[in-house]
């Protein structure tokens, strides 16, 4: 091998590791921010796990609250499901509606 040829080697060589390094040095891309509000009265848990600090748990209170003791008539008033602070509250406002 000639010297020329081993210099391209080498810079075809540096040139494909730091191709792959490319992704490393930039993840993806965030996903957009939710613009739709989820509806309290007709999401599913499996919808309601969706939102930020509600786990499978939380979501299937929610939805069993919701079968005992009627339609939400607001967001802030999931505050009445056990386990559900008022931080939480809040956090769950932000993403839902009561329609």
């Amino acid at each position: 091998m000639t010297s020329r040829a081993a210099a391209v080697a080498a810079v075809a060589a540096a040139l494909a590791a730091a191709g792959a390094a490319v992704p490393a040095l930039f993840p993806p891309a965030t996903p957009p921010p939710i613009r739709a509000r989820l509806d309290l009265n007709s999401a599913s848990a499996r919808d309601l796990d969706l939102l930020p600090g509600v786990g499978p748990k939380t979501a299937a209170r929610i939805v069993a609250d919701r079968a005992a003791n009627g339609p939400f008539r607001h967001p802030a008033e999931v505050r009445r499901v056990k386990g559900v602070t008022r931080r939480a509250a809040e956090r769950i406002a932000r993403f839902t509606e009561a329609r």
